[in-house]
């Protein structure tokens, strides 16, 4: 699997080991004070641990670039070519729940990036369960793939696009207008088709704000999560005390619903639902994967 190397390895000098470890050490002796007061880090220290991972993983030492983009990333660095990389040396390690857990954090960053879809796939086709997904008909479908195109801040800009481009249309047929005007003049026709072209944005918009909205939505909110443990009974209650209901594997994906007292409550695209403890899960998107990055 090739790793994602960019224009940053240029800009910072590549470290020596003892000063690569003495890097990390000093990331993981911050991780409290960035979990509790999300300290300003340099982001020359980041840069350097990702460089160094790079450098790790191209010598063949995977666990060593998974340490170190780990601590690039527990500093908050939210950038796909990291977590891209993350789930490299997850999968190169034999973690096949945490790779797939950080390709789709890197997914979600850069939705149309063919490396990280194609090294997805390739990791979910060695997950053991098999979940049947639900089928959609042909517009949830083409919704759904629409949807997926773009990230958050890419659907915010495409609306904001099309507000103004809105609001330009609308100015220019209310300037257009004019009483007693023949409805074949040449100003008249130019009207009729910016009103027409106006109500087209203005659908487009609005299908716009409504993928936008999902996508803050669910960016910020409980949502999807994989398991990360290697095998794990899914319960019928928030507890051990509860009757087994069915078994998941690393690397499934599941749908989160709630917490209780340290448990999941998630469901399965089959229907299925049931309770897992926290340990053996990760949300995979907003405030609550990225703390757990």
């Amino acid at each position: 699997m090739p790793i994602h190397t960019v224009d940053l390895r240029e800009s910072i000098s590549h470290l020596g080991f003892a000063r690569s470890v003495s890097i990390l050490a000093l990331v993981m002796l911050l991780i409290p004070a960035i979990a509790h007061a999300r300290a300003e880090i340099d982001p020359k220290v980041t840069l350097e641990l990702y460089n160094d991972g790079c450098d790790s993983y191209e010598k063949g030492d995977f666990a060593g670039a998974r340490d170190r983009f780990l601590a690039a990333a527990l500093v908050k660095w939210k950038n796909p070519d990291l977590f891209y990389n993350l789930g490299n040396s997850y999968f190169r390690t034999g973690d096949l729940g945490r790779a797939i857990l950080y390709y789709e954090r890197a997914k979600e960053l850069a939705p149309r990036d063919d490396s990280i879809t194609y090294n997805l796939h390739l990791a979910q086709s060695r997950i053991i369960d098999r979940i049947e997904p639900v089928e959609h008909n042909i517009l949830a479908q083409l919704f759904i793939d629409i949807y997926s195109l773009f990230n958050p801040n890419e659907w915010s800009t495409i609306s904001l696009s099309l507000y103004v481009t809105f609001m330009a249309l609308a100015i220019a047929v209310i300037l257009l207008r004019g009483e007693g005007d023949d409805p074949e003049s040449s100003r008249s026709k130019r009207r009729k088709l910016l009103m027409r072209i106006a109500g087209a944005t203005l659908v487009l918009l609005l299908f716009s704000l409504t993928n936008t909205a999902i996508k803050i939505r669910s960016y910020n909110s409980l949502d999807d999560g994989i398991v990360v443990a290697d095998a794990v009974k899914a319960r019928s209650g928030p507890g051990e005390k509860f009757a087994e209901v069915f078994e998941l594997h690393s690397g499934s994906k599941v749908r989160v619903q709630t917490i209780t007292d340290g448990w999941y409550q998630i469901s399965l695209e089959s229907g299925l639902s049931g309770w897992l403890p926290g340990d053996s899960l990760e949300i995979i998107s907003g405030a609550y994967g990225l703390e757990e990055a």
